[in-house]
């Protein structure tokens, strides 16, 4: 139960910092593949032997990922323009 609040306290100022460093911009860090995919997982608990078991850890897997996405997202750096060199003074 510790383990939980921690994973999701922690989510939730991942969250919080990702909301306020980029915006409305904070659903663009999980691809539409990625999303599928955990919902997926999450609607595998409807027929699965034990509903209860996966689910739990279908949300858990779900927390970490949008994490580790939004974390590499929000402290990733801005991504370089196209104007190439001459945007850089060479």
């Amino acid at each position: 139960m510790i383990r939980q609040l921690a994973y999701l306290g922690t989510f939730a100022l991942i969250v919080y910092a990702a909301a306020r460093t980029r915006g409305a911009a904070l659903f663009a860090a999980m691809p539409a593949a990625l999303a599928l995919l955990l919902l997926w997982c999450l609607l595998s608990a409807l027929w699965g032997g034990e509903p209860g078991v996966i689910a739990r850890r279908a949300v858990l897997a779900a927390v970490f990922v949008a994490a580790m996405m939004l974390s590499v997202d929000t402290l990733a750096p801005p991504a370089p323009s196209r104007c190439g060199a001459s945007c850089w003074g060479r």
